[in-house]
């Protein structure tokens, strides 16, 4: 039985990260018609999820958070590097 629940357990989490990375990375605004265009179009998208997550863990394990502050989320970072490249361009 805890098997079970250990295995229900991780299906969230695997599903509540693929709803991320759905919305963080444009996932869900692609159209798959052929392989190639979705192997053009996912690639590049959890390549960019990939480095929003490890963002996310290098910044919670080096940076300490004041009180009172919660650490950056991968949302929170994907808009600072937005609004980074928008200042460059």
């Amino acid at each position: 039985m805890s098997a079970l629940a250990r295995v229900a357990g991780r299906r969230w989490t695997v599903e509540e990260t693929f709803q991320s990375a759905k919305g963080l990375t444009g996932l869900d605004e692609h159209q798959v018609r052929r392989w190639t265009s979705w192997h053009r179009w996912t690639t590049p998208a959890m390549l960019a999820h990939a480095f929003l997550l490890v963002t996310a863990a290098i910044e919670r394990t080096t940076v300490t958070t004041p009180s009172g502050l919660a650490p950056l989320t991968c949302g929170e970072i994907q808009r600072l590097y937005q609004r980074q490249a928008l200042q460059q361009s």
